[in-house]
């Protein structure tokens, strides 16, 4: 028998249970509005946001944030008990706080600038200004010591705008204070910029940004947070008017030459805290005796006796390749006629040179395959990175997806050659390989080693056929041999009479059919009695698919119901998605 005290805890509890519950859940950061500043959706009360870390986009119900603020950093939510997601109020843009906008002069503060915030020779966007740029003056210094000026002015870079594709405009001036605006080489898309695209500084000219333009843009945006179109290039050091380019300028102005022994170089003493200066002599010597600890002298030889016993004797100087006596023996009686080193894996690059001929097997773009005239399979293997060099693009890069057996005095390596590199039917030089992910050189960006596809029209099937799958506007994309991450996003749905219908949406090998669960998303509505029913959702499914040859992949809907009307894909009101990223990045 439970004790009253027992009771009555046991009835708060079960009070407490049955309170309704309340509040917001599912509670996110995001950013107003599309990647190109698209906020308003054409539905009343429905916004555009986007998650700040993948760029996904989702509808949402707005009521506080300003819908004139692309780029503006909201809260995300939705409250218990609802479906449909809405904006709950606005967020701090700043991970850190910047001190309060005080500084106390007797003691420590960390104050967090951003770059925007040093004014001489700042560019800005100029607000509802198009492409027209804002530039800010500064003082310069010349190469001979003297000083010029940089004035306050604007300049319209809708000339420079690509008509297709994307590229980078470098803004720079000369010691006269002229401006010079120079176009960079345009690639396919925004997304695949990259520093690398940034035009080189001219010689005797200081750099202020570089600014990204595309075609459809309409307006330049500087937020590092959110939208940003500008990449800043000044340099931030001490020197005469804030210009870190007039001693730069003066060396590259003097004239070449070779030093002596008795020529001076300053250099900065930390255990004196000064500057001091040093001879080409003392230099030279000094690099002398620290290679002299590392490598052998001219000359020197490798030493081993002449019986058969005695190749496991190994000179000291050879002791940190870990070549075996093994090996030697080999090498002497022609049973092997390469020495593999085992002290590391090629240059400090990352990069080792290939053996043998490499030479144009087959394409099929953007998978390619190489053949080499020697055994390959025990220094190359999949997910390893390779490097070429063809008279047409000349260095190349690949992933490398399969290795063939050695066969007929030949290895067949089949690479990837991502969006930028297409093996040609030519000569190949200067081959490599690495075990490495990142070796020098190599271009990491994922944007570069995925296939993708994307759509912005309303595609539907009307009176589908109950279970069969449809492939709606013939959307598919070929995946290449590999090991793929593959994400799809998409909204879809169905029109209804009847009680309850769903809509199913999935990846498949087929164009009628399901071939991956996994890759499978369903909307079911239950419209409790009303006569007709329009439901979509944005589904985002994702899976690892591994392909032993290139095959082509549909986006196919079905309802599993009698009697629907129209079953639809709604890419007009969301962009469809489909990515596949190389999954040996």
């Amino acid at each position: 028998m439970p004790t009253p005290l027992t009771n009555s805890r046991l009835r708060k509890a079960l009070h407490k249970v049955r309170q309704p519950q309340t509040g917001w859940i599912d509670v996110s950061d995001k950013v107003m509005g599309t990647a190109d500043g698209t906020v308003l959706t054409g539905i009343a009360g429905m916004i555009y946001v986007r998650d700040p870390q993948n760029g996904q986009v989702i509808t949402v119900y707005n009521s506080i944030a300003p819908t004139d603020r692309p780029g503006l950093q909201v809260k995300v939510g939705r409250l218990v008990g609802e479906n449909i997601y809405r904006v709950k109020g606005l967020r701090d843009a700043y991970g850190t706080p910047a001190g309060g906008g005080q500084i106390s002069p007797h003691s420590h503060n960390d104050l967090y600038l951003g770059r925007e915030r040093f004014l001489p020779f700042l560019v800005l966007p100029i607000s509802g200004g198009g492409l027209t740029i804002q530039i800010y003056g500064d003082t310069l210094v010349k190469a001979d010591g003297t000083f010029g000026w940089i004035e306050n002015q604007t300049l319209d870079l809708t000339s420079h705008a690509p008509a297709a594709g994307a590229l980078y405009v470098l803004i720079e001036a000369d010691d006269d204070g002229t401006i010079y605006a120079t176009d960079g080489t345009p690639v396919a898309a925004k997304e695949v910029l990259t520093p690398t695209d940034i035009p080189a500084i001219t010689a005797g000219r200081k750099a202020s940004c570089a600014v990204r333009l595309y075609d459809g843009q309409t307006q330049l945006y500087r937020d590092p947070a959110t939208i940003n179109d500008f990449v800043d290039l000044r340099s931030f050091t001490s020197g005469g008017g804030g210009s870190s380019g007039g001693v730069g300028a003066a060396i590259n102005a003097a004239a070449a030459d070779t030093p002596l022994d008795a020529d001076e170089f300053g250099f900065w003493d930390v255990v004196d805290a000064a500057l001091k200066k040093i001879t080409w002599a003392n230099i030279i010597s000094t690099l002398t005796t620290a290679f002299d600890a590392l490598y052998s002298a001219i000359g020197h030889t490798h030493s081993y006796m002449a019986d058969d016993a005695d190749y496991s004797t190994i000179s000291t100087n050879d002791a940190d390749t870990d070549i075996t006596g093994l090996e030697l023996e080999e090498l002497s009686d022609g049973s092997e006629t390469i020495l593999h080193s085992h002290a590391g894996s090629g240059g400090g690059d990352g990069w080792t040179a290939g053996t043998g001929t490499w030479s144009y097997s087959s394409a099929d773009d953007p998978t390619f395959v190489i053949s080499v005239d020697n055994d390959q399979t025990a220094l190359i293997g999949v997910g390893d990175r390779v490097k070429y060099t063809q008279a047409t693009g000349g260095t190349k890069y690949g992933i490398v997806t399969a290795v063939g057996a050695y066969s007929g005095g030949v290895t067949l390596i089949t690479i990837y050659g991502g969006t930028d590199y297409n093996l040609e039917n030519e000569a190949i030089s200067n081959p490599y390989y690495s075990h490495v992910k990142n070796p020098f050189g190599f271009p990491p960006s994922p944007a570069k080693w995925s296939e993708s596809l994307a759509d912005t029209t309303q595609r539907s099937r009307a009176t589908p056929t109950q279970n069969t799958w449809y492939n709606a506007g013939t959307l598919s994309l070929a995946l290449p041999i590999g090991v793929w991450e593959v994400e799809l996003q998409a909204t879809f749905g169905v029109v209804e009479n009847s009680a309850s219908s769903n809509c199913w949406i999935t990846l498949s090998t087929a164009n009628n059919s399901e071939s991956n669960t996994a890759m499978t998303a369903l909307v079911n509505i239950n419209s409790g009695g009303a006569s007709s029913v329009t439901k979509y959702i944005s589904a985002y499914i994702k899976d690892l698919i591994t392909l032993a040859s290139k095959t082509t992949h549909y986006i196919n809907i079905k309802t599993s119901n009698t009697g629907v009307d129209n079953i639809y894909l709604r890419n007009d009101l969301i962009p469809l998605n489909l990515t596949a990223k190389c999954a040996y990045l």
